[in-house]
């Protein structure tokens, strides 16, 4: 018998530790998440991308009676630019959900702003995207050689605590469906895509 095994890492993050992008996505995704159409779970969930060539897209979720059409914030965003600019690359994502009642502060009072707080102690305390989300996620993160790249940011924000994560698109979806495992070269679609 042979085991491969890979360590999943999440990091949290003060104020102060977010390059200045992080925490305009951050921003993004606090203030789309009020949008949301979210009346039969009351969950509202805000999503901001930024992609590689700088271009910013923001989506909420929009649920729907039938569930199965529901609309996720992550989907939302990732739709919203591949229509307007075509097939991109993401360099990072924020994702910010909650219930619809609480009250999202951002930035982070100032107590809370520059300290780490400890309520998330384990991977599982954190809120990653569905699996549906982080499938979509990951086949728009390639490399400009039409690789897979594991080490496209995601942030979270913990509003309740005031707590930010971040881990990679690698660590929270370690074994991704992509287009290489169909035998589809997904560097050769970029380059038809882009004469």
């Amino acid at each position: 018998m042979r085991k491969v095994e890979r360590v999943i890492s999440v990091k949290i993050l003060t104020y102060g530790e977010l390059t200045e992008i992080e925490k305009a996505l951050i921003n993004c995704a606090c203030k789309i998440r009020l949008n949301a159409q979210a009346p039969y779970s009351h969950y509202q969930v805000g999503c901001a991308l930024i992609t590689a060539r700088g271009e910013i897209s923001t989506g909420c979720n929009v649920e729907r009676v039938s569930w199965t059409q529901t609309d996720h914030a992550e989907q939302v965003a990732v739709s919203s630019v591949i229509a307007r600019f075509g097939t991109i690359r993401i360099a990072g994502m924020a994702i910010v959900g909650g219930p619809e009642e609480q009250k999202v502060v951002w930035p982070p009072p100032k107590r809370i702003k520059n300290k780490i707080l400890s309520s998330i102690k384990a991977v599982g305390d954190v809120c990653p995207s569905c699996g549906q989300c982080l499938q979509i996620i990951a086949e728009n993160c390639f490399d400009e050689k039409g690789e897979f790249d594991p080490s496209v940011p995601l942030l979270g924000y913990r509003y309740r605590t005031g707590e930010i994560y971040r881990t990679t698109i690698g660590d929270a979806y370690p074994m991704p469906f992509l287009p290489q495992h169909l035998g589809i070269n997904y560097a050769e679609i970029r380059e038809r895509e882009e004469k």
